[in-house]
């Protein structure tokens, strides 16, 4: 029996997905995928679909950590705190 094709993420759709509504799709498209009960074309259209997904996700993240990152910055601290974010360490 074949599959019911979900509906294609056009990228309006995209621009308004929170960041875990991506990760939940990108879930799912890697549990399709692996199942392996797509034919070619379908699984080509979900890789790049996923690869949409992961992309707008990066995206996001990179717009958080931006956020967070003047929400902590001081004149004093910033240089502390970059290198203790790069290296892992908080001292």
């Amino acid at each position: 029996m074949p599959k019911k094709k979900t509906p294609e993420l056009t990228d309006r759709k995209l621009d308004k997905l929170t960041f875990e509504e991506a990760l939940d799709r990108l879930e799912q498209i890697v549990k399709e995928l692996e199942e392996g009960e797509q034919g070619l074309e379908d699984s080509i259209r979900l890789y790049e679909e996923g690869r949409k997904l992961v992309r707008h996700s990066m995206g996001r993240l990179e717009e958080a950590q931006s956020r967070i990152e003047e929400l902590v910055k001081t004149e004093e601290g910033w240089d502390t705190l970059s290198a203790s974010v790069e290296t892992g360490d908080e001292d």
